[in-house]
C-alpha cells in the first residue's frame, strides 16, 4: 500500500509544480524591424482593416503587413511619405484606409493605391505653426472629417471642402469630442506658468461642449521642467471612457463625468488601450516598456499584473481580432504576441 501512495504523492507534487510553472509562463513577443521592410524601428499607429491586413504609421508614411512582411504601396505623387501618428489612420464605411500625416494632408488608400484628399488644399488654411493632427474620423465614404490637431482644436470638413473649427477649446485647456466614428482630443497650448499666476491647481475639460472642472495634484514649479511631467496622453477605452494622463495623475471619464483620478508616477504614459477581456495596458515614454493590468479597477488602484518590453518606448497597442497583440515602439520597430496565456 506505501508504493501506491507514494506514488500518488509524487504526482500531486509534480501536478503541482507544472502548475506553478504554467503559470510563470512569459509571453513571447516576435519583433518586426526594418529587416522585415519597416522603412526604420519607429512605429507611432497600428490599425486592423476589415480585411485582416494590419497597418502601421511610422516616421516615413504608412505600410500594410502581408502576413510576412511589410509593404509600401506603389506612390507616384509621393503622398506616402511623411510621419503618420497613433490616431492618424481609420477606416471609412467602404473600409478603405484614410491617414492624415504631420504636415496635415489627408489621404486615403483604393485598390492599392494612394489618392489624396481633393480638398487638401482648404485644410492647409488652417494649418498654423507647430500644429499638427492626430486624430481623423472620417463619416460614409468621406462625406465629412473630423481631425483632431494638437494644439488648436477640432476641425470639421464638409463634403465642399469647407474647414473650421468647432466651439470648445476657447474657454478649456483640452477638448473631447466623440461622434459614432470613434473620438478624438485637442488640448490648448498655454503657457504652463498660468498655474502659478493666481489660478488655481485645476484644469478645464471641455467634452462634447459641456465643461468639466478637474482638480490637480499639487505640484512645483520645478515639476514643470520635466518633460516626462508635462508629457501627456489620450485615449478612448472600449467601454466609452476617456483615460487621460496630465500632470503627472491618470483621470478617467465616463459619460461626461470625471469618476476617478490617481497618480501616475514613472514614465508618462503615450497610450493605453483596454482589451476584449477587459485588461487594461499602458505603452509608456522613455523606455518604459507595457504594462499590464488585469482589470480597470486594478488599473485605478495601480496594480499591475505584469510588465513587457522593458526599455522599449511604446507608442501603440493593438488587439487583433484573433486575439493577438501588436505593440509599437520607437526602437525596435513592432512587436507580436499571438497569446498572453500560452506564451506564443
Amino acid at each position: 500500500m506505501k508504493a501506491p501512495a507514494l506514488c500518488l504523492t509524487l504526482m500531486l507534487l509534480s501536478a503541482g509544480a507544472y502548475s506553478q510553472y504554467q503559470l510563470r509562463v512569459e509571453p513571447v513577443f516576435r519583433n518586426y524591424g526594418v529587416d522585415a521592410g519597416l522603412p526604420s524601428n519607429s512605429v507611432y499607429g497600428i490599425l486592423q482593416d476589415k480585411k485582416g491586413y494590419i497597418w502601421v504609421g511610422t516616421n516615413n508614411g504608412v505600410l500594410r503587413f502581408n502576413g510576412f512582411e511589410f509593404e509600401q504601396l506603389p506612390d507616384t505623387l509621393s503622398c506616402n511619405t511623411n510621419s503618420v501618428y497613433g490616431k492618424s489612420m481609420t477606416l471609412d464605411e467602404r473600409g478603405r484606409l484614410w491617414f492624415i500625416d504631420i504636415r496635415m494632408g489627408v489621404f486615403y488608400i483604393e485598390n492599392g493605391r494612394i489618392f489624396p484628399w481633393q480638398h487638401n488644399k482648404q485644410l492647409q488654411a488652417l494649418k498654423k505653426d507647430g500644429n499638427f493632427v492626430n486624430g481623423i474620423l472620417v463619416k460614409g465614404h468621406g462625406e465629412e472629417i473630423w481631425l483632431g490637431a494638437s494644439h488648436t482644436g477640432i476641425i470639421h470638413a464638409d463634403q465642399n471642402g469647407n474647414c473650421r473649427f468647432l466651439p470648445g477649446l476657447e474657454a478649456a485647456d483640452r477638448v473631447f469630442f466623440e461622434n459614432e466614428y470613434g473620438g478624438l482630443s485637442s488640448k490648448a497650448q498655454g503657457n504652463y506658468d498660468q498655474y502659478f499666476q493666481g489660478k488655481t491647481q485645476t484644469s478645464l475639460i471641455s467634452i462634447q461642449g459641456d465643461t468639466v472642472r478637474i482638480p490637480l495634484f499639487p505640484f512645483t514649479r520645478d515639476s514643470l521642467s520635466d518633460n516626462n511631467f508635462r508629457l501627456y496622453s489620450d485615449n478612448r477605452l472600449a467601454d466609452g471612457g476617456w483615460v487621460l494622463n496630465y500632470f503627472g495623475t491618470y483621470f478617467y471619464f465616463k459619460n461626461k463625468q470625471l469618476v476617478w483620478r490617481r497618480k501616475a508616477p514613472g514614465k508618462a504614459t503615450i497610450w493605453t488601450m483596454q482589451d476584449a477581456t477587459g485588461r487594461i495596458f499602458t505603452g509608456h515614454h522613455y523606455g518604459g516598456g507595457l504594462k499590464m493590468y488585469a482589470s480597470l479597477d486594478d488599473f485605478r488602484d495601480n496594480r499591475p499584473a505584469n510588465t513587457f518590453l522593458p526599455g522599449m518606448t511604446v507608442t501603440s497597442i493593438l488587439q487583433d481580432r484573433e486575439g493577438g497583440y501588436w505593440v509599437g515602439t520607437q526602437e525596435r520597430g513592432l512587436f507580436y504576441c499571438a497569446s498572453l496565456e500560452s506564451g506564443r
